[in-house]
């Protein structure tokens, strides 16, 4: 199963040159090493995504997410990475497995910026 790209209605600005995208990603059953390569072309965009910021994100179900993962946009490899917080919110961080944690109950809202 592969990420599914919903743009958020009344969300899309530009700026200049620079445009903004807000998009909701539901996430899949295979969490792969490193996070979700995303192009700008998943995201509505021509060429480029300059930043992105993570606005919020589901759990299961829908359930509002309290405990689980946190979600973070590697701007160096273009990647949504997922870090479990375990059992407990106070405890350290450790990317998602790779191969092994299932997420496709889940999705995140992302603003994404670029050309």
């Amino acid at each position: 199963m592969a990420l599914s790209f919903t743009p958020v209605k009344g969300t899309e600005w530009e700026a200049g040159r620079i445009r903004g995208r807000q998009i909701d990603i539901i996430l899949d059953t295979d969490y792969p090493t490193g996070g979700w390569p995303i192009s700008p072309k998943d995201v509505g965009l021509s060429s480029s995504i300059v930043g992105a910021s993570i606005l919020g994100h589901t759990g299961a179900a829908g359930a509002a997410a309290t405990t689980g993962y946190v979600y973070i946009w590697d701007f160096l490899a273009g990647k949504l990475q997922a870090f479990d917080t375990g059992a407990a919110a106070s405890a350290p961080l450790n990317e998602a497995t790779a191969g092994d944690d299932d997420l496709s109950t889940r999705r995140v809202r992302v603003m994404f910026f670029g050309f």
